[in-house]
């Protein structure tokens, strides 16, 4: 099987990673610089401040949006891979077994070693069951990530609509959590590496045990994504054009109302956090997605008429790989006590600053090594591994 030419690739998923890239490092970044994992939000908490304020608003505006569409582009991008070893006669199976177990050893290395919140470990176990679908048409595709998404929304909405904890196991959650979130603070501002690793397997493993929680809308996502690319709606965008339009007008009108829901109504009919959970639910599994798709559909609709000035997105969403992990291999070195030691000091405005001026210096870092080169070197490494051979890295040769 033969790597993928430059010539083929669609510009507009181009473009829609390297949005994602962003949106994840806007996401990312709480959980880089605190113990953001082991906080227990209350509604309605912090309007009254500007960092309350960023927080929430990254809360509504990109909390679950950007990695489901990512993995919309992960399932986008498993067809279209497919199709190009069709195109020339090759096997596909066994190359993508290949990619799938570099991208798990990927993941592990990142999460261990650099930080806990990988993606990509989970994306590389979901994989092997999108592999199970590569033959299906696309409405088997979108039927079957509709239904896990609902399914998973019932069984999980049915499950949380029930009894709240008591208050004695409220107090000894929320004191479970408080001990969680200052040890990890202390460990990462001012441990040994050796500590900080032990810190990181921990929440590693703490943020996997709830594997079934976080894994369903994955495959849901994968799943869509896979349909669009049997599709071929972003294939062509001009006549794909009514479709975008029907689907932006309805993801927003789905992610309105359930935003609506689970910032606004429930947090005033239940001001306890434990008592608002099946809103919550309900926006996360349903609203989550639906924010994704209306992004997704804004700018595939925004490249037909502005492709130029979307076009710097482009060499970032090339190396979407790299991109994420040099943000976390960045600010884990910023804030991690083997680096700066910033962890805990810095707030939410202060960090959608940096947010903002990293990716902008990742736009500028992107071009220059796409001029370069042919692909970032992450993802390098990953097409040797899935090709069995070295594939051109510098231009010219």
């Amino acid at each position: 099987m033969e790597p993928t030419a430059e010539r083929e690739r669609l510009e507009v998923i181009d473009i829609l990673r390297g949005f994602a890239v962003f949106g994840i490092l806007l996401v990312n970044m709480a959980d880089f610089k605190s113990a953001e994992l082991y906080r227990i939000r209350v509604p309605g908490e912090g309007w009254d401040h500007p960092d309350g304020w960023v927080q929430h608003l990254i809360r509504i505006l990109a909390q679950g949006h950007f990695y489901t569409l990512f993995s919309f582009l992960f399932g986008f991008g498993m067809i279209f891979m497919m199709e190009r070893a069709r195109e020339r006669g090759k096997r596909f199976v066994p190359a993508y077994v290949r990619r799938l177990l570099t991208l798990m050893l990927l993941g592990l290395v990142h999460a261990w070693l650099i930080w806990f919140g990988d993606i990509l470990f989970s994306y590389a176990v979901l994989g092997f069951i999108l592999l199970l679908f590569h033959r299906a048409g696309p409405k088997t595709l979108l039927a079957a990530g509709l239904l896990i998404l609902l399914i998973h929304t019932a069984v999980n909405g049915w499950l949380y609509s029930g009894p709240a904890p008591t208050p004695e196991q409220k107090e000894a959650i929320a004191a479970s959590h408080r001990w969680w979130e200052e040890h990890s603070t202390v460990v990462y501002k001012s441990g040994t590496f050796g500590e900080v690793t032990e810190q990181r397997i921990h929440d590693w493993t703490y943020l996997n045990s709830h594997w079934y929680s976080l894994w369903p809308p994955l495959l849901a996502m994968f799943l869509l994504g896979a349909a669009a690319a049997k599709r071929r709606v972003f294939h062509r965008l001009d006549s794909s054009g009514e479709l975008l339009r029907k689907g932006w007008r309805w993801s927003l009108g789905v992610a309105l109302v359930l935003g609506v829901l689970e910032y606004v109504v429930s947090p005033v009919i239940h001001p306890d956090p434990y008592g608002f959970r099946l809103l919550v639910w309900i926006g996360n599994n349903i609203g989550d997605p639906a924010a994704c798709l209306f992004y997704l559909t804004s700018v595939a609709l925004l490249y037909r008429k502005w492709g130029n000035r979307l076009r710097p997105l482009a060499p970032v969403g090339r190396m979407a790989l790299t991109n994420y992990l040099l943000q976390s291999l960045f600010f884990t070195t910023l804030f991690y006590s083997y680096g700066l030691g910033w962890y805990g000091e810095v707030e939410a405005v202060a960090g959608l600053i940096l947010t903002v001026v990293f990716f902008f210096l990742q736009i500028f870092f992107s071009r220059w090594w796409m001029g370069r080169f042919h692909q970032g070197p992450v993802e390098w490494i990953l097409r040797t591994a899935t090709y069995g051979r070295p594939v051109s890295f510098r231009r010219g040769n």
